[in-house]
């Protein structure tokens, strides 16, 4: 397997500031099919939490999808209550990276956001506005509530932004999103960010939301799951074996301009070598809720036979990122002793799982 050294700026003509590039707004491009903008009724299957069961839904989320390059992408949303009207919210972040704002309802286990709201307004196509959609219809985007807290859309459909005037009405503006999601944010992301040179970038701490999904055996040991939220931008999935060892897809995690093939996450040692195939490792602890990642970063290729490598957003030293100990992620992963049982009530219109003598909501956080 061959290992790659990361040109710097004394190794190869560029300026500063391609040395080390900087994910951000995405040049939106017009997308090939033109669909129509009658939106169709949706008929989806009915949560299991009912009306009066479900959590309160306002509150921090990563968005979670795969777009069409295929890429791995995440968006910072917020979610919260209409005071002024029962089950009634708005979204902010729907279409990932951007602060656009939509209305939802919430209803028997379900928070639709109805289609059609603007999200956009192109300076040459026009307004854009969003919608789920398959191969013929539109829809409203209709986000089922899992007992883990998350928020899905039925998986069959997409979710887009569509011109709606103009020559170009009915084409999507930007990604089409599959898979689409909102996880609750359980956790951060912290680290020292690095220019490409070692040098602390400004600031020289970051810090992410992220939401941690852990799979576990039959033991109870953390054998896998995902991060969502690495640097509001991507999710990548990961294995761990039975020391802790943390190994990361080597997925592809963000399309920076046509100049450039789709950016990678991978391990940095201390003189700039990296695998363009192995993702970046690291060890994990569950009774301390750490994951710890040391020297890392996203790698973004240029295009062509023999590419040249930068570094986008920054070098990860001493990143850690944190999730819930021994509290509940799911009303499902809550383990019973024999000395004591879990019981799952309304409070206040959500449920409230007590545990010795603890409450926690069904996204696992402790309720005062």
């Amino acid at each position: 397997m061959k290992k790659f050294l990361l040109l710097s700026a004394a190794a190869v003509a560029m300026t500063a500031s391609a040395a080390g590039l900087t994910a951000g707004e995405k040049n939106f491009t017009l997308g090939t099919t033109k669909h129509s903008l009658n939106v169709k009724s949706t008929t989806v299957t009915s949560s299991n939490l009912s009306l009066n069961e479900a959590a309160d839904l306002a509150g921090e989320y990563v968005g979670a999808a795969v777009t069409e390059d295929p890429v791995n992408s995440c968006g910072a949303v917020v979610i919260e209550a209409n005071p002024t009207a029962a089950n009634s919210y708005t979204v902010k972040g729907a279409v990932f990276g951007l602060d656009a704002t939509v209305t939802a309802t919430y209803a028997n286990g379900q928070l639709t956001i109805p289609a059609g709201q603007q999200v956009y307004n192109h300076s040459t196509y026009g307004p854009a506005c969003l919608f789920a959609m398959d191969d013929q219809d539109l829809y409203d985007l209709v986000l089922t509530v899992g007992e883990d807290g998350s928020l899905t859309l039925d998986p069959s459909l997409e979710v887009a932004m569509l011109l709606v005037s103009g020559n170009y009405a009915g084409y999507a503006l930007g990604d089409t999103y599959s898979n689409y999601s909102f996880q609750p944010v359980n956790g951060t992301c912290t680290f020292d960010a690095l220019n490409p040179s070692g040098t602390p970038k400004d600031p020289a701490t970051e810090t992410y939301n992220t939401s941690v999904k852990l799979v576990k055996d039959a033991d109870g040991n953390v054998t896998g799951g995902a991060v969502y939220g690495f640097d509001d931008m991507t999710w990548l999935p990961f294995t761990a074996d039975a020391q802790g060892n943390v190994q990361f897809s080597n997925d592809k995690v963000y399309y920076y301009s046509s100049s450039y093939a789709l950016a990678f996450a991978t391990d940095l040692d201390d003189e700039g070598h990296f695998y363009t195939n192995v993702g970046p490792t690291g060890v994990i602890d569950a009774e301390e809720g750490t994951l710890v990642m040391p020297h890392w970063t996203f790698i973004l290729p240029t295009t062509g036979a023999s590419p040249t490598y930068y570094i986008l957003n920054s070098v990860k030293s001493n990143c850690v990122v944190t999730f819930p100990v021994d509290t509940p992620t799911a009303i499902n992963d809550i383990n019973v002793e024999k000395t004591s049982k879990a019981v799952k009530m309304i409070e206040n219109g959500q449920v409230v799982i007590v545990k010795d003598g603890v409450k926690f909501n069904v996204a696992g956080q402790t309720i005062k």
